[in-house]
């Protein structure tokens, strides 16, 4: 009884409380946070931002350097991903830095090693200074396809 009541304890280390957005994302009150939008802030984005601090981060799937907000002109800024998909687990270990490419395409990539791994090469083709330059690098991959 105490082993199971510990082990769904620990299960749920991570998961906050608040509410789910339609998205399927908790939702929790946050005024004072740098990433509030209207009084709230994405729960898997504040576990993240807490554990990271404000610095700009790497897509941990392609290594893009990413701001955490769109502000000044920026058009992309960090996704958030759940290694294991389950929107709900919020747990540091589960969350990395991700572009919007990788955060959205990631899900095929398990069945497409070889297409992944040419896709994240022509993404460093690709200049630093150019890198929303994704619509070639899906014509390539039309193309490829």
């Amino acid at each position: 009884m105490i082993l199971d009541l510990m082990a769904e304890l620990e299960k749920n280390v991570g998961r906050t409380r608040g509410r789910v957005n339609q998205h399927g994302y908790l939702v929790e009150p946050g005024n004072d946070h740098p990433l509030a939008v209207r009084g709230q802030v994405l729960a898997h984005r504040r576990v993240l931002y807490d554990a990271l601090g404000p610095d700009d981060q790497p897509c941990h799937w392609c290594g893009w350097v990413l701001p955490w907000r769109h502000e000044n002109g920026v058009k992309w800024c960090i996704n958030v991903d759940h290694l294991n998909a389950d929107r709900e687990d919020n747990q540091r270990d589960n969350l990395v830095p991700s572009c919007w490419f990788c955060n959205a395409n990631r899900s095929w990539s398990a069945e497409a090693p070889r297409v992944w791994e040419w896709m994240l090469g022509a993404f460093e083709a690709i200049p630093p200074w150019d890198r929303h330059g994704i619509s070639w690098l899906a014509r390539q991959l039309e193309d490829r396809l």
